[in-house]
């Protein structure tokens, strides 16, 4: 495959691919000439004959690639490639700090981990060393300290234990968790009131603060965006102009994830009512389908429970 060039600015995005295919995707790329940063970790795996050392991708089913904007339809014909990491609708691009930063980690013999993408702690920046000044946040794991760089287009972060020492303390992260919580009708059952109760009960354990907002026309920066779907099957009477009305006052679109909020819903959605179909096909923070599939092993376990 030829590749015209031109003279436009370059950039770092992440690309997903299919479950295991990191490096068939990465070996796709250099093919046709694109820069392909793969980071891996080395782990000790044992079988039952020999004991090996062997390589995983730190970040599973993540590559990052530098091309220009224009050349990124070429990517989505590489077999494997799942999808191009976007935020609001726009390819997400990674700051070449960042990838410096993960190629420092993995070259400087720091006890290196992929961790889930959270914010805990006291923001630092690192002082001395292969990282120095690196800004990350703190947090504790069986007492002993870990270092954090946060990557906002993957929702992923890398974490390495290193010496306080080497710390120096730039400021607190935000204390509250702020969520948009939809509600059919603004009614609260005795459910959702439990559920409410039991999450701010939980978040203060952890120094959190829960705070509610039920309008979509003023939304301040939000962490979680929560949908509910429009029971259409329990309106008896008007129930088109029913569905105009809630459309107009409550149907999310990109406008209102400027902020990049996570984006979640129990599903099943109604397209264009509670969500914009654009909202749903693009939208790199939404965690409705895990959402979804976490839903169905939670019903499992429930009936399992049960039934026992």
């Amino acid at each position: 495959m030829n590749i015209k060039k031109n003279k436009e600015i370059k950039s770092w995005i992440a690309v997903y691919t299919k479950s295991r295919h990191e490096n068939t995707v990465k070996a796709e790329l250099k093919k046709i000439n694109f820069e392909v940063y793969l980071p891996l970790i080395r782990k000790k795996r044992r079988w039952s004959d020999r004991t090996k050392w062997v390589d995983f991708p730190l970040f599973k089913s993540y590559l990052f690639v530098k091309t220009e904007l224009n050349e990124i339809h070429i990517l989505k014909k590489i077999p494997g490639l799942v999808n191009i990491i976007k935020f609001g609708g726009k390819v997400a691009q990674i700051n070449e700090k960042t990838i410096i930063a993960i190629k420092s980690m993995l070259s400087g013999h720091y006890d290196v981990e992929s961790t889930d993408y959270f914010i805990k702690g006291d923001i630092v920046i690192v002082k001395s060393g292969p990282l120095k000044g690196s800004v990350g946040e703190v947090y504790r794991i069986d007492n002993s300290d870990r270092f954090l760089i946060r990557i906002d287009a993957i929702k992923q972060s890398i974490s390495i234990k290193i010496d306080r020492g080497l710390l120096k303390k730039l400021g607190k992260t935000n204390k509250e968790i702020k969520v948009f919580n939809h509600f059919s009708q603004g009614v609260l059952t005795s459910r959702d009131s439990w559920c409410i109760n039991h999450s701010k009960k939980e978040l203060t354990k952890i120094n959190r603060k829960l705070v509610f907002h039920k309008s979509l026309s003023k939304l301040p920066k939000l962490d979680v965006i929560m949908m509910l779907r429009v029971q259409k099957e329990r309106i008896s009477k008007n129930a088109k102009s029913y569905m105009n009305s809630f459309k107009k006052d409550f149907c999310l679109n990109l406008n209102h994830l400027k902020n990049q909020p996570y984006l979640m819903h129990p599903g099943p959605v109604n397209r264009n009512i509670e969500i914009d179909s654009k909202v749903l096909d693009s939208y790199s923070k939404s965690l409705i389908l895990r959402q979804v599939d976490m839903g169905v092993y939670l019903r499992m376990a429930c009936l399992d429970f049960i039934l026992k």
